[in-house]
């Protein structure tokens, strides 16, 4: 599933916590500006973040996460996020304090308490005024509390109506866009309910 770079993204209603892992298997299809892949930026009082953001300096790309109210950037991870080239696994780890693009891991400090107001994004930022910045690709994005697996998101057309989203192959919920902001979601191919690697299509 593919964000066109408008204002628009998907609502988890899920608050990020202190034994939350999320992971994303993203693609990035611009090098250039921000990307808030997924996570929450909560202005009320002081910043409280639980975030994956990709960032572009010195035509290269690396990964900007954070967990409490500073922000790590995996700057020796620069060569490891590439643009429009095969899939970066992104993960933040609020148990273990850290973040990791792919199989590079580094540790992360912990600068506020969790839960926040805010509920996570996909493909945006939620409580950030910028929102969903750049365009990205999601063909998976998994949330584990504790280590136990509590939701997975596959991008899906919904039968009924054709309209695009994530299913919830755990919850057994389907997510449509959230906003009414013009324009929407990109697809690729539909695969019939049939798992492969790359894009993950599931019909509901």
């Amino acid at each position: 599933l593919e964000s066109t770079g408008t204002v628009h993204w998907i609502d988890t209603e899920l608050h990020a916590a202190d034994n939350l892992r999320m992971t994303v298997l993203a693609q990035m299809t611009v090098a250039s500006g921000s990307i808030q892949v997924a996570g929450i930026l909560d202005g009320s009082g002081s910043y409280k973040r639980f975030h994956l953001t990709v960032k572009r300096d010195n035509n290269a790309s690396y990964l900007a996460a954070s967990l409490g109210a500073n922000e790590s950037t995996t700057s020796e991870q620069r060569t490891k996020l590439q643009v429009n080239m095969g899939w970066n696994m992104l993960t933040m780890d609020a148990a273990n304090l850290t973040q990791a693009v792919n199989d590079n891991s580094m540790a992360i400090s912990k600068g506020g308490s969790l839960p926040t107001a805010s509920t996570i994004w996909l493909f945006g930022r939620n409580g950030d005024s910028s929102r969903s910045g750049a365009p990205m690709r999601i063909a998976d994005a998994v949330l584990y509390e504790g280590g136990v697996k509590m939701h997975e998101y596959v991008p899906c057309r919904r039968k009924a109506d054709g309209v695009l989203g994530m299913y919830d192959a755990v919850g057994k919920r389907f997510l449509p866009k959230s906003d009414s902001a013009e324009g929407g979601f990109l697809a690729g191919p539909d695969l019939n309910g049939a798992r492969q690697t790359g894009f993950t299509f599931l019909l509901k």
